[in-house]
């Protein structure tokens, strides 16, 4: 039976009961407890808590007070009409009362309150319960991607220390001609097309890339180029230990070579994310070329889904479950480029 909930904007007192639910997800581990204070205050995205309508008990029996914080989410706005969808938490006494299957309305309704055309997620192959969530209310696979490099669980990812010198970037103040001829070869890049033409300015999240968003990049000093010229990668910021790879294009040789001198520029090595099966850059054995130099495929492949806001946003069933305590309303605004 479900569990009637209330949807508002999250509050700082709310921080203590979600991070109940929401620290120990894998092995222990989540990222929601580095995030959440951020999350609270930035001003790209809306903070969803779902709250229990009244008194209830779990499916397990145990209970659960009435106004108590059972399950969150973040609705991330990328660019003008492009949503992302990340944190989805359900505390495990909730569970099973389609908890999450309501808050996924009521983000449909945020994100309609924003006139966004497209909201996307990532999932792992294997979560099925994630890909039923999504389908219940239209999200497809658009497209998969799988990570190429040292895994995090064993091995010395240390490369040597940082040389900023090893890169050729692509000057901020390069001529228009020069910008255009760089982004036609991501545009004409099979690899490219073959991701559905996505990348990946911010970790886990994926958003379409046109001329206007890669000249942007050009400007900030993000594009760095294969000495040869027959690749790039566009980068985007990481965490404390140096920038990842938001896109790379081109050929799969030049690519490597380009990708280890990313890996002396940060000291580390860079973990691109390639489209799956058989990204066309690796065809011919140069797959082979890159697992000899560190660049081995990952053994999971993530999902990107999608779903194009073109009907009206689904309504809780039954009638009742679910009430919007905090209107949906255009509060958020993406990051300026």
């Amino acid at each position: 039976m479900p569990l009637p909930i209330a949807v508002r904007r999250a509050r700082p007192s709310d921080k203590a009961a979600v991070l109940a639910f929401a620290t120990h997800t894998w092995d222990g581990w989540d990222y929601v407890p580095e995030v959440w204070d951020t999350w609270l205050t930035a001003t790209d995205g809306v903070l969803l808590v779902a709250c229990a309508a009244g008194a209830a008990r779990g499916l397990d029996g145990t209970p659960i007070a009435a106004g108590q914080p059972v399950a969150m989410s973040r609705l991330a706005l990328l660019a003008p009409g492009e949503a992302w969808v990340e944190g989805i938490r359900v505390d495990p006494a909730a569970r099973g009362r389609e908890v999450a299957t309501n808050l996924q309305v009521a983000e449909l309704a945020w994100a309609a309150a924003h006139e966004v055309r497209v909201v996307r997620y990532t999932t792992g192959q294997d979560n099925e319960a994630s890909h039923r969530l999504g389908a219940r209310h239209g999200f497809v696979r658009q497209a998969d991607r799988r990570s190429y490099g040292p895994r995090r669980d064993g091995g010395s990812d240390q490369a040597s220390p940082p040389d900023a010198s090893a890169l050729h970037w692509l000057g901020g103040a390069a001529p228009a001609a020069e910008v255009a001829r760089w982004w036609r070869l991501v545009a004409d890049d099979p690899t490219f097309a073959a991701g559905d033409r996505l990348y990946e300015p911010r970790g886990w999240a994926f958003q379409a890339l046109d001329a206007d968003r890669f000249a942007a990049h050009v400007r900030r000093g993000e594009v760095a180029l294969a000495r040869d010229g027959g690749a790039l990668v566009i980068t985007s910021k990481g965490d404390d230990e140096g920038p990842e790879v938001a896109l790379v294009a081109g050929d799969g040789r030049s690519a490597l070579t380009l990708l280890d001198d990313l890996r002396r520029a940060a000291g580390r090595s860079p973990r691109p994310r390639l489209p799956d099966p058989d990204p066309p850059m690796l065809r011919a054995g140069i797959a082979e070329r890159w697992a000899a130099d560190g660049f081995t495929a990952h053994d999971h492949t993530l999902h990107i889904m999608a779903l194009t806001m073109d009907a009206p946003v689904p309504q809780a069933e039954p009638p009742g479950v679910l009430s919007l305590a905090d209107p949906p309303r255009p509060v958020a605004r993406p990051p300026v480029r």
